[in-house]
């Protein structure tokens, strides 16, 4: 007498489609290669200033960005297939109204900040003036290695956190392996080459 086979279920909990591979249906399998995880939800599109300011933390009246910082704090983001600064953009919802050229420049000196009321145009001379009567002429040194950010937050990043955990986790150095992990997660050979070498991504353990 033939047993009826079992279908196996996705591991995602309140999920019940069948699963493709890795114990996970097609959608959250397709999460996972992309991002390195099944539960990762795509951030909605930031089109308004609301979208943009949901994305922050009030800290003593700056509203700070969470996302991507660049390399001198400055927040950036995506808008219409576009990457701003961050406090740009705040400014161009804010008043509807490009900055072109201009700089965008912040009462608070609050690099993160985007909340639009920190927010001024000026020329670079309005800049460094305003820089004197505040005191701070001298230029920014350059942020220390525990002040850089790092990782999934760093604007160029490719890769997750947890794709890194996940390569380290696989990688044990058969031929190809390599190039089979980079066509995974849609980076090169080398990318991950450093990655399982700890030349990069050296925060994450």
């Amino acid at each position: 007498m033939c047993q009826a086979m079992t279908t196996m279920t996705c591991a995602i909990d309140g999920c019940g489609r069948p699963t493709v591979g890795r114990g996970l249906c097609r959608k959250h399998y397709m999460r996972w290669w992309r991002n390195g995880d099944p539960a990762h939800v795509r951030k909605k599109a930031i089109k308004t200033l609301g979208d943009l300011l949901a994305r922050t933390v009030d800290r003593g009246g700056c509203l700070e960005w969470q996302g991507s910082i660049g390399e001198w704090g400055y927040g950036c983001v995506s808008y219409h297939g576009v990457t701003w600064l961050a406090h740009r953009l705040a400014y161009y919802l804010k008043h509807n109204k490009h900055p072109g050229e201009w700089l965008v420049c912040h009462h608070c000196d609050n690099p993160a900040c985007v909340n639009p009321e920190h927010l001024f145009l000026g020329t670079n001379k309005d800049n460094m003036r305003d820089a004197k009567a505040k005191g701070r002429t001298v230029p920014p040194a350059r942020p220390s290695p525990e002040q850089q950010v790092r990782g999934e937050r760093q604007w160029k990043a490719r890769l997750t956190d947890a794709a890194v955990v996940d390569i380290r986790a696989r990688y044990t150095g058969a031929y190809g392996e390599l190039r089979a992990l980079a066509k995974e997660y849609g980076v090169s050979a080398a990318t991950v080459g450093h990655v399982v070498r700890g030349r990069t991504w050296r925060h994450v353990v």
